[in-house]
């Protein structure tokens, strides 16, 4: 019986001692949501045509921040082990031009190949991707 009391105590005082605040992003006051960047990719696509295999090629994806807040890459998945993105972690200001390399080993496959890297991004979307497209030969 006793134990039941402290629980009800202290249970009561988790409760008053909230006293209505809120915690995180809403009850920080300073964090403005108006405040976003949007990214713009001068071309979200890319075909290498025909290539031999074995050959390892890339593409530069170039994009812009049209939004009013820095444009962070948080991480770049690629759909295959054989593709490899290369970006940077800096934030891009808005209106700046920011780069991701997508770059893409050939070895061990053959024929037409449709590959994407995920770019997580701190958009409101959240993410974007970019897709190359090769045909590889022997």
């Amino acid at each position: 019986m006793r134990n039941c009391w402290f629980l009800v105590a202290l249970l009561v005082a988790l409760v008053t001692g909230c006293n209505g605040k809120q915690s995180g992003p809403q009850g920080m006051g300073s964090v403005d949501s108006t405040i976003k960047p949007k990214v713009v990719f001068v071309e979200n696509f890319f075909d290498f045509g025909n290539i031999k295999q074995g050959e390892t090629v890339s593409h530069t994806f170039f994009f812009k921040n049209e939004g009013t807040g820095n444009l962070i890459i948080l991480d770049a998945i690629p759909s295959c082990g054989c593709t490899m993105p290369r970006f940077s972690k800096e934030p891009v200001a808005p209106g700046a031009q920011g780069q991701v390399e997508v770059l893409f080993n050939t070895e061990g496959w053959d024929g037409s190949q449709i590959k994407q890297v995920t770019l997580k991004l701190n958009t409101e979307r959240g993410f974007s991707t970019v897709t190359i497209r090769a045909n590889v030969i022997e």
